[in-house]
């Protein structure tokens, strides 16, 4: 199955619509809009598409020769696993598949406001009739990592392949109580999320969901936008993370979605790119710098947390109602283990060891102004110092927690080194 018709839904008026032919040939992509789609006046991809009736090839050189617009479609990690896991139980060989064919494979269920058909032979109906067990689902997925078993469960298949990142997770439904499979419409008083299944099997050590669930806290009490987050703590001590998913609204109706890598064809695994790069990317496509200042306070936040899994896929734009782009909010913002690697996008051309002085001159050639650079360092700093209480009360161990709040402390002092310093473990 290598020619899919690709439909874009999140148009209230008009949805979904037909939006164009995408082919696979010559070791990479082909597309064509369609003339309907044309009329509505809305490019998905504005650096990587011409917005006209052309054939249009992709680079084979970039996303194994798929568009970016496309390959944002595609999981990575956790849910290529499952693709890949999935296609071979079925002796289908996974390596012979064209990303053409695994798009028929994700089908419906993607993230973002894209679908493709026809759909592929393997693709399951999702099951909204019963509550999903977490506790069963986390069990299942630390046995297929660690290869005790072997076999996919439906569930797993339907609703984890079509999710990028290297933890399992699943999509759900969620009322604020259940969960119900997440990757089709959901039943009345539902709404769409996604949730995190860590794969540690000690208790002790499973604090990662806990972790996440606190610098997003942290995060929103710094002045960033985030979707809804929530903390499910299952049968046997394992914390549960979720959050409600930016590309649903009410009556599951979808929001175009395009990452910092898609728009600008840079693999996360491959490239990096500078923070201010970033900026330049959120100026040319929103017009807009509040959304630049919302993607600095980011960066001053990751510089002072620790978050350095702030790869180009982690930063996203969104189409708005009145088809303008806007940044989606922050998410995946969280501890980073391991300390050799340094971020994945620089600041002032550094990946380590970040200061004061770096982000004064990001904020130098990125024309942020002073003020605005101030109440920022303020409102991040003073969020940072929740960190050893809220630990205390969620009971992180004492190691996990003198790990990150030394560190905090010490960009803090790196940073404004006034009075502001994290609680003492003493």
């Amino acid at each position: 199955m290598n020619q899919l018709d690709v439909a874009f839904h999140g148009l209230s008026d008009h949805d979904p619509i037909y939006m164009g032919t995408l082919a696979w040939h010559d070791k990479k992509s082909w597309f064509q809009f369609s003339r309907e789609f044309l009329e509505h006046e809305i490019n998905p991809s504005p650096f990587g598409l011409k917005f006209s009736l052309e054939l249009q090839e992709a680079s084979r050189s970039v996303f194994n020769g798929l568009h970016g617009l496309f390959h944002e479609s595609l999981p990575d990690g956790w849910g290529l696993f499952l693709m890949h896991r999935t296609f071979e139980q079925n002796d289908i060989s996974f390596e012979t598949t064209t990303p053409v064919e695994r798009l028929s494979y994700i089908a419906d269920r993607g993230m973002g406001a894209l679908s493709y058909g026809p759909k592929h032979d393997l693709v399951s109906s999702p099951s909204i009739d019963q509550e999903l067990k977490l506790d069963f689902l986390w069990e299942e997925a630390l046995h297929l990592v660690n290869g005790a078993i072997s076999d996919i469960g439906d569930c797993h298949v339907v609703n984890g392949a079509p999710l990028a990142g290297t933890t399992p997770k699943l999509l759900v439904g969620f009322d604020g109580n259940h969960a119900v499979e997440g990757a089709a419409k959901l039943p009345s008083g539902y709404s769409h999320w996604i949730v995190k299944l860590p794969i540690h099997s000690n208790s002790q050590e499973n604090q990662a969901g806990t972790i996440e669930f606190l610098f997003a806290k942290m995060a929103v009490e710094a002045g960033i936008h985030m979707s809804p987050v929530r903390l499910i703590l299952g049968d046997h001590g394992t914390h549960y993370f979720m959050t409600r998913r930016f590309d649903r609204k009410g009556h599951g109706r979808r929001v175009h979605v395009q990452s910092a890598a898609s728009l600008l064809s840079l693999d996360c695994r491959t490239g990096s790119i500078d923070y201010l790069d970033l900026f330049k990317l959120s100026d040319v496509l929103t017009h807009n710098y509040t959304y630049k200042l919302f993607l600095f306070r980011q960066m001053i936040f990751n510089a002072i947390a620790g978050n350095q899994n702030d790869h180009t896929r982690n930063f996203a734009f969104m189409l708005t109602d009145s088809k303008e782009w806007s940044c989606t909010p922050a998410y995946d913002i969280t501890w980073s283990p391991n300390r050799s690697r340094g971020h994945a996008s620089s600041i002032n051309g550094r990946a380590k060891d970040i200061s004061e002085v770096d982000i004064w001159e990001v904020a130098k050639r990125a024309s942020v102004p002073k003020r605005d650079v101030q109440r920022v360092l303020q409102q991040v700093s003073e969020a940072l110092t929740k960190w050893v209480p809220l630990a205390r009360e969620h009971d992180i161990p004492e190691p996990m927690r003198t790990e990150i709040s030394s560190f905090i402390e010490r960009q803090l002092v790196a940073m404004q080194p006034s009075t502001i310093l994290v609680s003492s473990e003493t």
